[in-house]
């Protein structure tokens, strides 16, 4: 068995690419672009959320846990921008609340970054 280490490194990837994953105990083939894409949505660990103004807004997502780091960023400039808004609770498998400044009714982006065990 060759190692790892031992290879000839790749050229410039066009993420065609098939590599080899483990799923669920499985291996199984994605692509280099599969690999780089991250599901969005209620279950994904990226999204975004609309604020609307000062009232925390509620962001549901099953795959955040209490131990996450939640990374915001500006997508869509609403209203008057204010300070970075902030994560005010998260419940685990359920969601997160998310509190802005008055005034901004913009689009932020969010990332969830897991903690290992």
């Amino acid at each position: 068995m060759t190692k790892i280490s031992a290879l000839s490194s790749a050229s410039t990837l066009d993420g065609t690419e098939s590599v080899p994953v483990v799923q669920g105990g499985t291996t199984k083939k994605t692509t280099v672009t599969g690999l780089r894409t991250l599901k969005q949505g209620a279950n994904g660990p990226v999204g975004t959320f609309v604020l609307n103004g000062a009232t925390p807004v509620t962001v549901s997502n099953t795959s955040v846990a209490i131990s996450d780091a939640i990374i915001i960023s500006l997508n869509t400039v609403g209203g008057t921008v204010g300070a970075v808004p902030a994560i005010k609770t998260i419940t685990a498998a359920t969601g997160f609340t998310v509190a802005g400044t008055a005034g901004d009714t913009s689009t932020y982006n969010y990332a969830i970054i897991k903690n290992s065990p």
